[in-house]
Parts: C-alpha cells; sequence; structure tokens
C-alpha cells in the first residue's frame, strides 16, 4: 500500500538514480530487441518503481506533503520523463535499444511494396501534390534510404505551411539529417518540433543526436 508510514529522506536526485540504475540493469537482460519487448523501458522503470516504494513514499511525503496513489503517481511520471532523457547519455544498453528498436521498421521495410508505393505515387495529378503528398512519397523514399529525394519532399511538405503532414514531414527530415551524421541541423530541427509540440519523446530524439555529436 501506497500509504505505508516510512521514515526515510532522500533526496529526489538519489530516488531518480536508484530507479535509473534498476532500469538500465533490467533493460540489459533483454539482449537483443524484438517484437515482443516493444514495451521494454516501460515494463521495466515499473519493475524499479515497484522494487523501490519505500524511497518513493519518503520523496512523496516530502514533495507533496503526503503520500497516496495520486502524489506516488505524479512522482512516477516525472521522474519516467525525466529518465527517458538522462539515460541516453547514462545508460548504454537503453541508447543501443532505442537505436534498433527505431530502425526496426526500416530494416523490416519490403523493398518491392515500397517501390509499388512510390510508382503509385508518382501518377498522382501534380495539382493534388499537397504536404500530405508530400510527406507519404518523403516516408517511402526514407524507407528506400533514398534521403536526398526524402529531404527534398518533407522539404516541400514543410513549405506548404503549418499542417500536421508538415509536422510529420519535419520529423523525418529532421531523422534523415541524424542518418546522414548532419547531426547539427538535426538537433536544431527535433529541438524546435519539441517546442511547438511539447512532446517529451521528441527531447529523447535531439538527446540522441547530442550523444552522437560527443562521439564522432
Amino acid at each position: 500500500m501506497f500509504f505505508i508510514n516510512v521514515q526515510l529522506s532522500f533526496a529526489q536526485d538519489k530516488i531518480e538514480n536508484i530507479i535509473e540504475k534498476a532500469t538500465c540493469k533490467c533493460i540489459g537482460k533483454f539482449g537483443t530487441f524484438g517484437n515482443d519487448d516493444k514495451e521494454k523501458f516501460k515494463n521495466c522503470f515499473v519493475q524499479a518503481i515497484n522494487n523501490n516504494t519505500a524511497p518513493l513514499i519518503a520523496e512523496a511525503k516530502r514533495k507533496y506533503g503526503k503520500a497516496t496513489e495520486a502524489t506516488g503517481k505524479k512522482l512516477g511520471e516525472s521522474i519516467m520523463q525525466k529518465l527517458v532523457v538522462d539515460m541516453i547519455y547514462s545508460c548504454d544498453d537503453y541508447y543501443n535499444w532505442l537505436e534498433e528498436s527505431r530502425l526496426l521498421p526500416v530494416k523490416n521495410a519490403n523493398r518491392d511494396s515500397l517501390i509499388n508505393a512510390l510508382q503509385d505515387l508518382n501518377t498522382i495529378d501534380s495539382s493534388k501534390k499537397d504536404a500530405d503528398f508530400f510527406t507519404k512519397r518523403g516516408m517511402v523514399f526514407f524507407s528506400l534510404q533514398q534521403l536526398d529525394e526524402a529531404i527534398a519532399d518533407f522539404d516541400m511538405a514543410i513549405n506548404q505551411g503549418n499542417s500536421l503532414a508538415a509536422l510529420q514531414g519535419s520529423f523525418f527530415k529532421a531523422w534523415s539529417l541524424e542518418i546522414q551524421k548532419k547531426y547539427d541541423d538535426a538537433e536544431q530541427l527535433y529541438s524546435y518540433l519539441a517546442s511547438v509540440t511539447n512532446n517529451n519523446n521528441l527531447k529523447v530524439f535531439v538527446a540522441i543526436v547530442k550523444r552522437k555529436k560527443m562521439k564522432s
């Protein structure tokens, strides 16, 4: 129960450190990435939380004045949002898993199907080539790893105005630039997207690019 009275005093950075190490250790046990462990980080994080309830209860009391299910959930979410970014730098297993998992759809893509999709898209009348069209075709080029062509299409989508398709095109342009090792440009675009969407997951991509820049 989350209401257990525990007289412990832990600073939050200490709690984050405990959860971070436990989560990283858990991820390291998975080995290579597969289709059956897409929730790897979440599962390992929840396990780390469940194994360290005492310090979390104490921190919830310190930070929110009381330890309840609501404050426990709030604390856990704040720690998780921080760790999904911080562990890019501190946990090689986590970083390597992310890199492997995000490229899995590209590796598993059927090249013949992609070529057929590209041929179909190229038959569309030029008057119907809007931001959605260029994003879709750009993603096909991206999956074929024809990155220059992909970026050209994403730029066309972006230039047609602020829309969901344009935002999606911006994300895949950033990813294309990252693969091309144009890390400064990729970081700038990921950071812009993170700021306009307020999506914490995009901060993960910023961190990935920063780590790559440090290693290059």
